[in-house]
């Protein structure tokens, strides 16, 4: 056997064998460039096979971020749906001291307005005791003792009543 000669200095002499096991290089594939073939990239101008390289680094890097992104979003969900769990809780607590509050506004109205009737018959209580009483024509004139009621003395020891005298 003699050895192939190469067609550039990075050619395998294996993609000489003929079938389907043939290996190929870079440069023999349509489509494909020299690997080590200077290009510009965002890391600057490297190989060709280095910035492929980097590249899946790269996007096994943005695999690593989509998978916090998910995460983060997961979370977000989580709390939304807690936060609509707890708002759900606070307007059923609302709804709750409405209903309550429903209830006992007209027992406060009653008790407010049975306490002003209250407050009016106590000063009305009061204009009437205040008011002085005029006697019956022709009473002016009677003494105690000439009433029917019974008439009272008090003595240093006791308080005796005594009899209408009639």
């Amino acid at each position: 056997m003699h050895p192939t000669p190469l067609r550039n200095n990075h050619q395998s002499p294996l993609s000489d064998i003929p079938g389907p096991y043939a290996m190929t290089d870079a440069t023999s594939t349509p489509g494909h460039e020299d690997p080590f073939e200077i290009i510009d990239s965002p890391w600057g101008h490297i190989e060709q096979w280095r910035a492929s390289t980097l590249a899946t680094g790269t996007m096994g890097a943005l695999a690593q971020v989509y998978d916090i992104v998910r995460a983060d979003a997961a979370e977000a969900v989580a709390r939304a749906d807690a936060m609509e769990a707890r708002k759900a809780l606070v307007q059923r607590l609302c709804d709750q001291v409405v209903e309550l509050q429903a209830r006992i506004n007209p027992l406060a109205d009653a008790l407010e307005a049975r306490h002003r009737a209250d407050v009016e018959a106590r000063e009305r209580q009061q204009e009437l005791d205040e008011e002085p009483i005029e006697e019956p024509p022709g009473t002016s004139a009677m003494r105690p003792q000439d009433a029917t009621t019974p008439a009272t003395f008090t003595t240093s020891r006791h308080r005796k009543t005594l009899p209408a005298q009639s």
